[in-house]
């Protein structure tokens, strides 16, 4: 059993805490993670911090706030669609600032382990507050990413025998943005004519998903189906040696206008890792026992997911990576 110490004067970091994880999964990491751990400093020398932008009329640069120096947590969650992804962050014992001032201003977290880490959140805030609660001072704030895109009401009729991709594309140029990419698994022709009438987001996404696509939003628009995404390395194989903490299979059923997609993949939870994010490729290898895993990983038998959705998660002790991924 290892031991390590969490030093600092405030109430929550005057503790020891034990962890019976071994160097070897220390050392099976560092594949996984592509990150250089050095000297431990808490669970597996892991590492978060959280910048917030100093506000107009406070001087120039950031506030800074490391878990060498804090305790704090978080849960931000990460997903292809366009919702904007609201983050929860909660610090232990500001320093005496007004920290109203933090509202609206811009924040992002970064993690990982050792000298290696990667942002996992950059939004702005939308809300503080501070509580007592004990010894500690408590400051939880929210904060969500922004968009460039701005939904507006569509009502538009298209006559009969029109294809699902012509009213695709037709919806892609309403929001004035450029097509990065285009490709589409299948199309349908409506018999009838068809109605457009709601939302501009959600009926792209809806005629996509006939089209056998998905449509992800960034400065430009991509449209592919979830295969295409298989074309790009993965970011690292996570097994039981070196991380994967969780793992159960699901499945869906989805009805697209005349089509009945099938779909499945795993929900996996592994320790922290910030190369995961919505639409990364990934493996895992399933293997219940260490020669499992030897054999597997020798012959590259390990399943490759596609991350859908998911959080980073971080309690003050355990950083956590909870990932939605399909076949």
């Amino acid at each position: 059993m290892s031991k390590f110490i969490v030093d600092g004067a405030n109430s929550r970091r005057s503790q020891i805490i034990q962890t019976e994880k071994s160097v070897e999964m220390i050392n099976a990491m560092r594949g996984f993670f592509k990150s250089t751990v050095t000297p431990f400093d808490g669970q597996f020398g892991q590492r978060a911090i959280v910048t917030i932008a100093k506000p107009k009329g406070y001087g120039t640069g950031n506030y800074v706030f490391d878990n060498a120096d804090y305790d704090f947590e978080f849960d931000i969650p990460f997903a292809y669609n366009l919702e904007a992804k609201k983050a929860e962050i909660i610090i232990y014992n500001v320093p005496n600032h007004d920290v109203s001032i933090f509202n609206n201003t811009s924040i992002s977290v970064s993690a990982g382990y050792g000298n290696s880490v990667s942002r996992i959140f950059s939004g702005t805030i939308t809300s503080v507050k501070t509580k007592r609660d004990d010894l500690d001072r408590v400051t939880t704030i929210k904060a969500e990413t922004g968009t460039i895109y701005t939904d507006v009401h569509i009502n538009q009729t298209y006559i009969n025998k029109c294809k699902a991709s012509y009213i695709l594309k037709d919806l892609i140029k309403v929001t004035k943005k450029p097509t990065y990419y285009y490709e589409i698994a299948r199309d349908y022709t409506y018999a009838d004519d068809e109605t457009i009438d709601g939302a501009l987001f959600s009926n792209i996404d809806r005629v996509a998903a006939i089209c056998g696509a998905i449509v992800t939003y960034g400065s430009g628009i991509i449209v592919c189906p979830y295969t295409y995404f298989r074309k790009f390395g993965s970011s690292g194989t996570v097994s039981y040696a070196n991380g994967l903490l969780d793992i159960n299979e699901w499945s869906d059923k989805e009805t697209n206008g005349k089509y009945v997609d099938y779909t499945r993949g795993y929900n996996v939870s592994m320790l922290l890792n910030p190369n995961v994010h919505a639409l990364s490729v990934f493996k895992v290898n399933r293997g219940e026992t260490q020669r499992a895993i030897d054999y597997n990983d020798k012959h590259d038998n390990a399943v490759k997911l596609i991350a859908l959705s998911g959080t980073h998660e971080y309690d003050g002790d355990k950083m956590i990576t909870k990932v939605k991924g399909v076949i």
